[in-house]
This record gives C-alpha cells, structure tokens and sequence, in this order.
C-alpha cells in the first residue's frame, strides 16, 4: 500500500518482523556489534504475529558467540508474544537469559 494507507505500518510491520525473526538476521545483527542494529531488529522482532516456536541452541560455534548475557536477556525479553512454545539449549549466560525469559512469559500471549 502507498506510504499513506493506514494500512502501510500494518503491512510494513510484517514483513519487517518475518525478516528479523530469522535466526540468521539475529545473529548477524548481534554479530555487527552496532547496538542501534541489535535494539532494532530485536524491536521488529518482537512485532512478528506468527505462532511457531523458537529455538535457541547458544553452544559454542552455532552463531551465538557475540552474544553477551544482556543481549540474550535483551532477547528474550522481545521474543514475539504469540509463540507457542519456546527451547534454549546450552545457554551460558546465567540468570540473566531466565530474567529476560521470565518477563517475556509474564508478558506473552501463548505460553
């Protein structure tokens, strides 16, 4: 839709969002090191209306080894609020990550 229809956000929203739930947007955009990249695709991100799950597997060498204990708490805490379910595997990043993860269930609609 043209800039102008109010249904351009709505629009504009979800292919954002599909785009930045991608694990491989993720971990690039926490790989870039630029914390504007990270705030704003974890932002677009947390604007995905789908339903599946996410995984997490942040052994060493899957794509998560920039990730710090407060980007990981940053996260989840902007995990989408209509997944169903969620899995984190191997995470070394303490209470921090179950702080994020305990914010987003107060918060989400599915769980």
């Amino acid at each position: 839709p043209p800039d102008d229809d109010p249904k351009y956000t709505i629009v504009n929203d979800a292919v954002a969002s599909t785009f930045s739930r991608s694990y491989a947007t993720l971990q690039a955009a926490c790989r870039s090191g630029i914390k504007g990249n990270w705030s704003a695709t974890i932002q677009s991100m947390s604007k995905n209306m789908k339903t599946d799950g996410m995984e997490f597997d942040f052994e060493a060498g899957k794509g998560w080894d920039e990730l710090s204990s407060e980007m990981a708490n940053e996260l989840m805490r902007h995990l989408p609020r209509n997944i169903e379910s969620l899995w984190i595997d191997d995470s070394p990043h303490g209470s921090l990550v179950f702080d994020g993860v305990t914010e987003y269930v107060r918060t989400s609609k599915n769980l």
